[in-house]
């Protein structure tokens, strides 16, 4: 039987280690906003896995008892970098005219 490495977020951060399949993700879960820093970790993953979940969703607006926050994902700066410069080849490729990027809108296709 082969060690299975703890699961961390993308920065390296370890997640805890409560029974819960921590996925993989290329992004974090970022939270602004007034709310109580004390929520548990796996209210974080549980909103992670909804936007696993739901690619269409941008972000959500919660409320909470100290104000609201807003939840989305956050990547590192060179994978953006590196989906700019991936889109650049496939646009630099031979018989390509044009690349149109569509933002989802349909959850079920």
């Amino acid at each position: 039987m082969r060690d299975i490495p703890p699961a961390v977020t993308w920065d390296g951060t370890p997640l805890p280690d409560d029974g819960y399949v921590h996925p993989r993700r290329s992004w974090q879960v970022v939270m602004t906003g007034q709310f109580d820093d004390s929520h548990p970790a796996r209210l974080v993953e549980d909103l992670g896995r909804l936007l696993d979940l739901r690619p269409d969703i941008a972000c959500l607006s919660i409320d909470t008892d100290d104000g609201g926050m807003l939840v989305g994902r956050d990547w590192p700066s060179d994978y953006l970098e590196e989906a700019d410069a991936v889109l650049a080849r496939i646009e630099a490729a031979p018989g390509i005219r044009t690349v149109t990027l569509n933002r989802r809108t349909d959850p079920t296709h």
